[in-house]
């Protein structure tokens, strides 16, 4: 969407490159998913949230640590760790 297009400072009229990175970070001797977001820094309008969910029918950002938030950039990991975890990013006004 437009909205996600600018959240994220790509342009929708062309092929982009993911400002959107998942990975796994170990804590404590277990993995949790982690989602890292390059912010548009310009778009200060909108709310970031990051959502973990066991079942895809059902997302909440309630088991979710905040490791860096700043104009730029937003680090999310799970706190929940499971053999089927998933994670998204919903962007809103």
């Amino acid at each position: 969407s437009n909205l996600l297009e600018y959240a994220l400072a790509t342009d929708p009229n062309l092929p982009s490159t993911t400002t959107i990175t998942r990975d796994t970070v170990n804590v404590s001797g277990t993995d949790y998913l982690r989602l890292t977001v390059l912010k548009n820094p310009a778009a200060a309008d909108l709310t970031y949230t990051v959502e973990t969910t066991a079942d895809p029918a059902t997302w909440s950002s309630a088991d979710t640590f905040i490791e860096e938030e700043t104009t730029t950039t937003l680090i999310v990991r799970d706190t929940l760790a499971g053999p089927r975890r998933f994670i998204r990013l919903s962007v809103s006004r």
